[in-house]
C-alpha cells in the first residue's frame, strides 16, 4: 500500500509544479505586452477639417395667374403674372412675349429672349431692378388679323432665364359696329307763312350710343342726293338749324322734337342729322310746302285819324289793306296814304276807297297826308309779330 500511495503523492507534487509554472508564465506575458503597449507611439487621432456649409440655390417660380380665355379683335390682352422665391430675388427682366404663331416646348435657363422665337414683348417691365417675390400686370393690343395668340410670362434672375408654357387665346371676331339709324317720324305736309313747323325725329341703334349733335337743318332751296358719313354740316349746303341738341350729349335710341318758324318761300326743304363717334347720318331730304298767310283790313281815315291807327299781322302773310275816306270831317281834296313799303295809294276822294298790298317782313309806320299840301294828318302803324 505505501508504494500507491508514494507514486500518488508524487503525481500530485509534479501536477502542482506544472500548474504554478504556468502562472509565471501567464503573468510573464502580462507583463511583457504592458511593456510593449507603453514603448508604442501615441499617434494622434485625425480631425476632420470643419466643411462650409451647402447653400441650397433659390431657384424662382414664374407662373400666369389671370389672363382672358377668349379675346375680341380690337381689344387689349390684360395678363398678370406672379414670379415666387424662397427668398428675396431680383429681376432684370420680366415680360410677357407673344406671337401668333406657337413656339411649343420646354424652354430651359439657358433660353433668352431671341432664342424664344417670340418677335413681340411687353415693355413696362422690360429693363430694370425689380424685387421679387412681386406679381406683375400689363395689357397689349390684339395683333390684327390673329385667330390665336400664344404667348409666355419670362423673367432674368441672376442671368438665367425662366419661362412659363406657353398658353394660347382664341380671338373672336369683333361684333359689327352698331350703325345708328336717323328718321324723321311726324312732320306736316303744309304750313302757312309765319307758323310754326312742329318735327318730330328718332335714331335707332341696337347698342346704348351716345350722340353729340342732333338737328334739323334747312333752306328754301333743296340740296338732294344721298348724304354719306363723311357730309358734315358745313357741306352739307344747308344754312340753318335747330339749336336744342346742336352740342352736347344725348343718349340713344331716342326720340328729338323741335318746331322751326316757316319763311316767306313756296317750300322748305330739310333733313334730320346727328354725330355719333364722328360719323354723320342724316335723313333723305323732305320739304313741306307753305302757303301764303292772308290777311285783310279796312282802316278808315278822316282829318283827325285813323281807325284803327294800328294792326297786327303775322311774319310772312300777304297783307291787304283798304283805305276807306269818310265823307265827313274830312278835306274835299281826300287824302293820300303812304309808306315805304307801298309808297303812296294817290289821292282818295271823300267817300272813296284805295287798296295796298304787301308781303309782311318788319313792322313800319304808314301816314295820310292832305294831297295837295303834303299836309300830315295822321299816323298808323303795321306791327309784324
Amino acid at each position: 500500500m505505501e508504494p500507491k500511495d508514494g507514486v500518488l503523492k508524487k503525481c500530485c507534487s509534479k501536477k502542482k509544479f506544472f500548474n504554478i509554472r504556468m502562472k509565471k508564465i501567464l503573468i510573464i506575458c502580462i507583463l511583457a505586452a504592458f511593456l510593449v503597449g507603453c514603448q508604442v507611439e501615441q499617434v494622434p487621432e485625425e480631425r476632420a477639417e470643419p466643411s462650409e456649409p451647402v447653400v441650397k440655390e433659390v431657384i424662382p417660380a414664374i407662373d400666369i395667374v389671370s389672363i382672358p380665355q377668349i379675346i375680341k379683335e380690337n381689344e387689349a390682352v390684360a395678363v398678370n403674372w406672379r414670379i415666387d422665391s424662397d427668398s428675396p430675388l431680383t429681376a432684370v427682366h420680366t415680360a410677357i412675349h407673344y406671337d401668333v404663331s406657337s413656339h411649343a416646348g420646354a424652354f430651359s435657363t439657358e433660353v433668352g429672349p431671341q432664342d424664344s422665337g417670340y418677335p413681340t414683348l411687353t415693355k413696362e417691365y422690360a429693363s430694370g431692378k425689380f424685387p421679387v417675390p412681386d406679381q406683375f400686370s400689363t395689357s397689349f393690343p390684339v395683333p390684327e388679323g390673329a385667330e390665336k395668340i400664344y404667348l409666355r410670362a419670362h423673367t432674368i434672375i441672376d442671368g438665367k432665364n425662366y419661362w412659363t408654357d406657353e398658353i394660347s387665346l382664341d380671338v373672336a371676331a369683333a361684333a359689327a359696329p352698331t350703325i345708328p339709324a336717323i328718321s324723321i317720324i311726324s312732320i306736316p305736309g303744309t304750313v302757312k307763312e309765319g307758323e310754326k313747323v312742329d318735327i318730330r325725329w328718332k335714331i335707332d341703334s341696337e347698342a346704348p350710343l351716345t350722340a353729340v349733335h342732333t338737328a334739323i337743318h334747312y333752306d328754301t332751296s333743296s340740296h338732294p342726293g344721298p348724304f354719306t358719313t363723311e357730309i358734315g354740316p358745313e357741306e352739307s349746303g344747308y344754312p340753318s338749324l335747330t339749336i336744342e341738341y346742336a352740342s352736347g350729349q344725348f343718349p340713344i335710341p331716342g326720340e328729338f322734337t323741335t318746331s322751326l318758324e316757316a319763311p316767306a318761300a313756296e317750300k322748305i326743304y330739310l333733313r334730320a342729322h346727328t354725330i355719333v363717334d364722328g360719323k354723320n347720318y342724316w335723313t333723305p331730304e323732305t320739304s313741306v310746302g307753305i302757303e301764303k298767310t292772308e290777311q285783310s283790313f279796312v282802316i278808315e281815315g278822316d282829318d283827325r285819324g285813323l281807325y284803327p291807327d294800328s294792326i297786327s299781322v303775322k311774319k310772312g302773310a300777304s297783307v291787304t289793306i283798304t283805305f276807306q275816306v269818310r265823307s265827313q270831317e274830312v278835306y274835299f281834296g281826300g287824302l293820300d296814304f303812304r309808306s315805304d313799303v307801298w309808297g303812296t295809294t294817290g289821292k282818295i276822294k271823300p267817300g272813296q276807297s284805295g287798296t295796298v298790298e304787301f308781303t309782311a317782313d318788319q313792322s313800319f309806320e304808314f301816314k295820310s297826308y292832305w294831297p295837295a299840301s303834303n299836309k300830315l294828318k295822321a299816323t298808323g302803324q303795321v306791327i309784324v309779330e
